[in-house]
């Protein structure tokens, strides 16, 4: 599968190198307030997404409890990802991330 980068949510299974490479519709500001990582293959996966200048936004990591399950993040304060803060999916092990805005 290629990331589907359309609707809400956005589906993530491969990396990106940067920004552009979202490819998204548009240049909107996305307030992520949850993430599902569907599918983690082992307890060492993990999925990053980072901005231009490789700080980490919003880090991944699975564990033994949710092998092949379903790991939910949700943020009281959204998330801000944007353009201008040049978000990408620098890494992912295994599985799909469902960002929703």
């Amino acid at each position: 599968m290629s990331n589907l980068m359309s609707g809400n949510p956005l589906i993530m299974d491969s990396t990106t190198a940067n920004w552009a490479a979202n490819l998204l519709p548009g240049n909107q500001a996305l307030a992520v307030f949850k993430i599902i990582w569907q599918g983690p293959g082992t307890a060492a996966d993990t999925f990053t997404i980072v901005d231009l200048d490789g700080q980490v936004l919003i880090p991944g990591e699975a564990s033994t409890y949710t092998i092949g399950s379903s790991v939910s993040m949700d943020f009281q304060k959204p998330v801000l990802l944007s353009k201008q803060n040049g978000w990408h999916l620098s890494q992912i092990s295994s599985g799909k991330i469902y960002i929703y805005y």
